[in-house]
């Protein structure tokens, strides 16, 4: 897909497509804030051809990128096998190569969304006021919100 027609769409698109809101994007381009900023913004991102040019941009910085996931797990693989090492470091003999097994199974589980992080909130009367046990519970939500957007069952699930 060629670059879009409208400059400033194009600038949106790829500000958009490396990461930013489409609201900060378009007050960017448009030199506008606000409200109105976040409205139109809003309307932009519905256009199909702006859309495609997204995705076009982030698929190319994926293709390009130093490693990708199917390169990260298969050096996590060849370490978890004993092919690869996991760090060389200098010896009174000469290099050493180590081999962190463990950890590279652990980091190819992570990356295969095998394990998650267990969080546990709990609220010690004696010591905390309510104020600060809402304030713990603040700092949860958007980390729960998250895990029941990927579908981890973790998430909803409470320890008595």
């Amino acid at each position: 897909m060629p670059l879009l027609k409208n400059p400033r769409h194009e600038k949106f698109a790829q500000l958009v497509a490396v990461g930013r809101s489409a609201m900060s994007a378009y007050a960017e381009v448009y030199k506008t804030k606000g409200k109105s900023a976040a409205n139109a913004a809003s309307r932009l991102m519905e256009n199909l051809s702006v859309q495609d040019r997204i995705r076009e941009i982030q698929g190319k910085a994926a293709a390009v990128a130093v490693l990708t996931l199917e390169r990260k797990r298969e050096m996590l693989r060849k370490i978890a096998e004993g092919k690869m090492p996991s760090k060389v470091v200098n010896g009174p003999m000469g290099p050493v190569e180590t081999f962190d097994i463990a950890k590279a199974i652990e980091l190819d589980a992570k990356l295969a969304g095998e394990l998650t992080e267990r969080r546990e909130v709990s609220v010690d009367d004696r010591r905390d006021t309510a104020v600060e046990a809402a304030e713990r519970v603040k700092a949860v939500i958007p980390w729960l919100q998250e895990q029941m957007k990927k579908g981890k069952p973790d998430a909803s699930a409470t320890n008595s």
